[in-house]
């Protein structure tokens, strides 16, 4: 990772320094021992940098007005990185103008060894409002040669949450990934179509999108995903320089659940992140066979692919609960898709086999209807499908942790106390109106 150093500090000077210009890298070691160092200087004679702004230009997303006014473009990332990362190794960075009155200089010094007391160097190294927040001073390691450097930021992310990351501009999406890469798993795609391939065949848990990219931007890259029954469970997030109502309008339209203006907050981002994966796990969970038998039964209201999907597998499983050699083939048979395509989406959406999903449903109505204590327990078990009372018995026991008999009792009991604790209040009310 710091080859990314000097390619950002080359970069910068290259954008800032006209043409016909002189851009020089320099390298050399002083101080012995623990005190040896290496000194990276990159020069150049541009547009130079304002005294106030020589420690303002390393905070994130920060661009020089003076620097807009020569180049338009990039992220006010690249310098951020290369602070945090210089960090990283436990050196310095910082920048001056020349004494020439032409151009600026950056310079970088590292230690050649490791020091001895790193949190030291490290703390002294950058400010902490500049820090990665996965770096924690005085635990940063120096990289070793034998780390596969492309995951060495990456090392131990806090979730098995999988984020697809699609940009084009390469120095904000490097940026993106390392500061989301402590929590998350990182996948990276330079553009929609790139990121298309790689969520029908990685299956992320959630997408990532700049609007504006080459060949497919992130309109178009949400709109196939939702359009894609295989995929469109994945939440995408969009994120555009273009924060108008219309343009927010715009992605929202196509079935994207967050629209976020750029410079997007890193930790706004993560907050999205999280809370859209928990929220998909949670309606992957609502059809476990532990909600009310009539709040799964019913039609969802909303339009979503997969909202139709549970409502035509629900009225088929509904009509065919009584019969106990209703197979996974026939089920699908009659929603009209194939075995291999039922069984997927229901592990998408509910994280449940078929099978599963079709014996806690029996359950769960056969629970609803022993609530009512209108029925013995082995109408209740032929009624939703088992033929065997003591398989039946089984099943309930594992689902709700006791009997058919003891959960009919159960309900009895707490009907009972209610319609106890409802009586008082009665009498008090008709002594008061007496």
């Amino acid at each position: 990772y710091f080859d990314k150093v000097i390619y950002n500090l080359l970069s910068n000077a290259y954008k800032f320094t006209p043409e016909n210009g002189e851009v020089t890298l320099s390298l050399q070691a002083s101080g012995s021992g623990d005190n040896a160092v290496a000194r990276i200087v990159v020069s150049d004679n541009g547009i130079g940098i304002k005294p106030d702004e020589l420690e303002t230009i390393f905070e994130r997303f920060y661009q020089s007005k003076d620097g807009q006014r020569v180049y338009r473009g990039g992220a006010g990332v690249g310098l951020a990185m290369a602070r945090s990362l210089v960090a990283l190794h436990h050196g310095k960075i910082h920048a001056e103008n020349n004494p020439s009155g032409k151009g600026a200089s950056f310079i970088v010094t590292i230690p050649l060894t490791q020091p001895a007391d790193a949190s030291a160097v490290y703390s002294d190294a950058v400010p902490a409002a500049s820090v990665p927040e996965s770096v924690e001073a005085g635990r940063a390691p120096l990289i070793p040669d034998s780390v596969d450097t492309e995951n060495a930021l990456a090392s131990n992310p806090k979730t098995k949450i999988r984020v697809l990351l699609a940009d084009d501009d390469a120095e904000l999406r490097s940026y993106l990934a390392a500061e989301l890469s402590a929590d998350f798993r990182i996948i990276e795609a330079s553009d929609g179509a790139e990121a298309l391939s790689l969520a029908l065949s990685s299956k992320p848990d959630i997408i990532v999108s700049d609007v504006v990219m080459p060949q497919m931007g992130g309109i178009e890259l949400c709109a196939k995903v939702k359009q894609n029954i295989n995929i469109n469970h994945i939440p995408v997030i969009l994120l555009s320089c273009k924060s108008e109502e219309n343009d927010t309008m715009e992605g929202l339209k196509t079935g994207a659940d967050a629209y976020l203006p750029k410079p997007v907050s890193t930790d706004l981002l993560k907050t999205r992140i999280f809370n859209l994966v928990e929220s998909r796990r949670m309606l992957r969970n609502s059809f476990s066979g532990h909600q009310n038998i009539n709040e799964r039964l019913a039609a969802p209201e909303v339009d979503s692919p997969d909202a139709k999907l549970m409502a035509r597998i629900m009225k088929a499983l509904e009509a065919n609960l009584g019969n106990p050699g209703l197979t996974i083939e026939m089920l699908a048979s009659e929603i009209g898709i194939s075995r291999v395509h039922l069984h997927r989406k229901l592990k998408e959406l509910t994280n449940q086999t078929t099978g599963d999903f079709i014996r806690n449903t029996r359950l769960a109505m056969a629970a609803k209807i022993l609530s009512e204590g209108k029925q013995s327990i082995s109408e209740v078990a032929m009624r939703v499908g088992f033929d065997n009372q003591a398989n039946f018995a089984t099943a309930f026991k594992r689902m709700y942790g006791m009997t058919p008999r003891e959960y009919m009792n159960s309900c009895a009991n707490n009907a009972a106390a209610a319609s106890s604790s409802d009586a008082p209040a009665a009498s008090d009310d008709a002594a008061r109106a007496e």
